[in-house]
């Protein structure tokens, strides 16, 4: 048996790295390196003018598209009744010309009445009836049509709210946490400096547990 001295380095039994998910300046460090800090204690505060623009922007969009969205459906309301009141005259109108028709018909055959008279009452009629039909179809159309704003619009008005909810998220990461409790061994940046997205800027050693690294002359490895 042999007796050696080695030199050692005592570290951490884990280390977990600290990177931005989003970059920005450092408005603030709340935290020093060196400090123990538990999982959620707030390391670093950044700002970014971007995100914070692109988040009030989508706000703005969505309460414009939400607007929009119940102008359309009053609007969808408002044409229902028109539509129906139009409905409902040129039923009348139709009704009225379908009496003259069928009394000047009768009223033709017994020779009451001349040729020219009856088919004028008639071609009003007919007039009536046609213009009934291109009514029903236009009614349809507008009404589908309409619907199908309001559908497309809630579509767009889901969409650009899940968008918000990533950018409030996006926004929540400019507030840097301590993902773990342990050791803020490092903290390598300082108030007014530019972080990138993904860039490494610190890390948490977990005190727990060590280990020991040291170096062994390759003379004794056997």
């Amino acid at each position: 048996d042999q007796f050696i001295v080695v030199s050692g380095v005592v570290n951490p039994i884990k280390t977990y790295r600290i990177d931005a998910i989003e970059g920005g300046y450092v408005k603030e460090k709340v935290i020093e390196g060196g400090t123990t800090v538990k999982a959620g204690d707030v390391i670093l505060k950044l700002e970014n003018n971007r995100l914070q623009m692109e988040f009030v922007q989508q706000e703005t969009e969505i309460n414009r598209l939400i607007n929009e969205l119940q102008n359309t459906r009053l609007k969808l309301k408002t044409d229902k009744f028109g539509l129906q009141r139009t409905m409902n005259d040129v039923d009348f109108q139709l009704s009225q010309a379908k009496d003259y028709n069928d009394r000047n018909e009768k009223l033709f055959r017994d020779k009451v009445i001349s040729e020219q008279e009856y088919l004028k009452t008639k071609r009003d009629y007919e007039k009536l009836k046609a213009q009934q039909s291109i009514e029903v179809q236009s009614q349809t159309y507008q009404n589908d049509n309409s619907k199908l704003q309001v559908v497309q619009l809630e579509g767009t008005l889901q969409h650009s709210q899940k968008n918000l909810e990533l950018m409030k998220e996006n926004l929540s990461n400019l507030v840097v946490k301590a993902p773990v409790s342990g050791l803020l061994s490092s903290i390598e940046t300082e108030v007014g400096s530019s972080i990138t997205a993904g860039q490494n800027i610190g890390q948490i050693d977990d005190l727990d547990g060590f280990k020991m690294r040291a170096g062994v002359d390759e003379h004794y490895i056997n």
